[in-house]
């Protein structure tokens, strides 16, 4: 229970923070204040790619509490420790979760 509690968390953190970064950045990425092009696209691809992985994290949370698919309760932990970017504090969570979810293998279906 404790590893999946710990990954939604952490997605969480991490999906919210990408969602504010997509909000407040994407607008000003655009062909005419900052001249788009290139950086518009890396960084829209960026962000895109980072909300799935906070998705995931939550995806995989939800099943550590279920305690089902082993395999994608580990791979949710571990997005979740790939979903930070400013903010380190959920790093020692999602590292948390995904010894957890290793040591707890036994109780999955």
């Amino acid at each position: 229970m404790a590893a999946g509690i710990l990954a939604i968390v952490a997605g969480a953190a991490g999906l919210a923070q990408w969602v504010t970064i997509a909000a407040i950045e994407i607008p000003f990425w655009g062909p005419v204040p900052m001249g788009g092009g290139l950086i518009g696209i890396v960084g829209a691809a960026l962000v895109a790619a980072e909300i799935a992985v906070g998705i995931l994290a939550l995806i995989g949370g939800v099943y550590a509490l279920k305690r089902k698919r082993w395999g994608l309760a580990l791979a949710g932990s571990i997005c979740a420790f790939f979903s930070f970017f400013l903010f380190f504090w959920n790093v020692p969570p999602a590292i948390a979760a995904i010894v957890l979810v290793v040591m707890g293998r036994s109780e999955f279906e």
